[in-house]
């Protein structure tokens, strides 16, 4: 049995390593933005910040059973990836607010 755990385990580390790096925010790019381009941007932003929330919070709540060696540290990681991944987001969303606050 351990022999198919660990498998699993090491895959889903792989695939968790590509969940999300901080996302970098592009001041200048919003500024050429129209209103409604960053209307439609910053409504894009919210629907990917909410949809990553649901995630980790689905994940949070997971019944890990102890036979599952060194899942919920792969769960607690994939977790704080994606909490990082939502902080880029709100950073992102700060900056097109900013830019819609000073154009529209």
């Amino acid at each position: 049995m351990k022999r198919r755990v660990l498998p699993f385990v090491a895959a889903l580390s792989v695939l968790s390593g590509c969940a999300a790096l901080p996302a970098r925010v592009d001041a200048s790019g919003y500024a050429s933005m129209s209103c409604m381009e960053l209307d439609n941007a910053i409504g894009d932003n919210a629907k990917a910040i909410t949809q990553l929330a649901l995630d980790r919070g689905r994940a949070a709540g997971m019944s890990i059973p102890a036979w599952l060696l060194g899942a919920s540290a792969t769960v607690e990681a994939v977790n704080e990836r994606r909490s990082a991944r939502i902080m880029g987001l709100q950073e992102q969303q700060a900056a097109m607010k900013a830019a819609r606050a000073r154009a529209c």
